[in-house]
């Protein structure tokens, strides 16, 4: 199963930025498709884009590896905050 840095990055991106959850192998590859036109100006950054999302979630688990050590911080970082807010309401 492999999946190209520019994929992966664009992926992040939109995730992390617009909370969008796209998977490796049509979402991802469009949107860093879309990402590079942008860069390389052929879409001008001041354009209005209609990018559809047509799905791709359930293809993800078979890619859960790819994200692994994002899901690790990620559960780490629940884990404290969680934690964190037990102690803050914690009556004794």
């Amino acid at each position: 199963m492999s999946c190209d840095a520019s994929t992966l990055d664009a992926m992040r991106l939109v995730a992390r930025l617009e909370g969008m959850i796209t998977d490796p192998v049509y979402e991802g590859k469009s949107m860093a498709g879309l990402i590079d036109l942008v860069g390389r100006r052929e879409i001008p950054a001041t354009s209005t884009v209609l990018y559809a999302h047509l799905g791709g979630q359930p293809a993800l688990n078979g890619y859960a590896g790819l994200f692994s050590q994002e899901i690790w911080v990620l559960r780490r970082r629940q884990g404290r905050s969680l934690r964190a807010s037990a102690r803050a309401t914690d009556p004794r």
